[in-house]
């Protein structure tokens, strides 16, 4: 049984997940602002990993736009000495069970093209490459766009 529980992130858990962010990323992190917007009126859904101390271990969010456009995972961080304990992966079936429930047809993402364990995670869960993004991120790095058709 895992050492942690998922749930709906509330905005009380703005502080935490953005100081999860900067833990995680270096560059394009969400702010406090933009984090507290997503949580409260953007057209996005986030769920937390959370321990038996409801220590916040790591978060998923995924933006829902209007049908037919595909849903997005915008950002996936597991704090760094959580790491290795399935918490990304128990994310990924929450939030993939909730954008089926909402038959969002097809979910993408993008990710570091140096960021190959982040790449295996997605890879398990069925997302393949759709192309590479010369200069996404601010420091320069490329991306890699992936998807997954999610069959309603």
């Amino acid at each position: 049984m895992p050492a942690f529980r998922i749930r709906p992130a509330t905005p009380e858990d703005a502080r935490a997940l953005v100081d999860i962010e900067n833990s995680t990323f270096s560059s394009d992190r969400i702010s406090p602002r933009q984090m507290r917007h997503l949580l409260t009126r953007g057209k996005a859904a986030t769920f937390v990993a959370v321990a038996d101390n409801d220590e916040l271990l790591g978060y998923v969010m995924v933006l829902l736009p209007a049908p037919p456009r595909p849903c997005r995972i915008y950002s996936l961080a597991v704090g760094k000495e959580h790491r290795g304990k399935k918490i990304a992966s128990g994310l990924m079936e929450q939030m993939l069970a909730y954008v089926r429930e909402r038959q969002c047809q097809r979910i993408r993402l993008e990710v570091r093209a140096a960021d190959l364990n982040v790449q295996a995670i997605y890879q398990h869960f069925g997302f393949f490459l759709v192309r590479r993004i010369r200069g996404y991120y601010q420091d320069g790095e490329d991306a890699l766009r992936m998807e997954l058709p999610l069959n309603s």
